[in-house]
């Protein structure tokens, strides 16, 4: 079930202003609540200036939703951070740059991924633009163009996530910039 906020009392509302770090808040934010059923549902409410929170039951994965995203959204860069990622998500974002709908990869990763996965991290290896190694727990998708930034913060990694995870995509361009000057830090 999705709900919008602006059915919630006022006292949830944020006002035009400018955070402790310059960040501009978004006046009156749409938050949106979906579960694993309601990928479908949830992605035509993506527009900029919305927040929608989601959880999973194993369903679909981080690959899936960005799959889906892109097809709304249509051809843009992608940054994201990961614990640890598998070939079957890779495979997912080798097709998606060979059919032209990612323009660039650039990935920060654990750095014990080589001895975790290391079929998987010589696979990114042939076709990401970059990839940064470093201790990373983080879980941040970025993905932009000349109309979308959005940022996908979730519990998943890249991998086939069968059990209950959440995340938060956030359509704001000055959280895709914050993320992606971490994430991109050195490369």
């Amino acid at each position: 079930m999705l709900i919008n906020i602006q059915n919630l009392s006022s006292q949830y509302q944020t006002e035009n202003k400018q955070d402790d770090f310059g960040f501009n808040q978004i006046e009156k934010p749409k938050i949106n609540y979906g579960s694993d059923d309601d990928l479908a549902k949830i992605l035509p409410e993506l527009m900029m200036g919305t927040c929608i929170e989601f959880f999973t039951e194993g369903k679909w994965s981080t690959h899936h939703l960005i799959a889906e995203i892109i097809k709304k959204i249509g051809r843009c860069d992608l940054v994201f951070s990961t614990w640890a990622i598998t070939e079957d998500s890779l495979r997912t974002l080798f097709r998606l740059k060979q059919s032209g709908d990612l323009l660039s990869i650039k990935a920060l990763f654990e750095s014990k991924i080589s001895g975790h996965n290391p079929k998987a991290f010589g696979f990114a290896k042939e076709f990401f633009d970059s990839i940064r190694l470093s201790h990373c727990h983080a879980k941040v998708t970025v993905l932009t163009n000349e109309s979308w930034s959005l940022v996908i913060n979730s519990s998943a990694n890249w991998t086939r996530n069968k059990r209950i995870e959440s995340g938060t995509i956030i359509c704001m361009h000055e959280s895709a910039l914050f993320h992606k000057k971490w994430i991109l830090k050195d490369v």
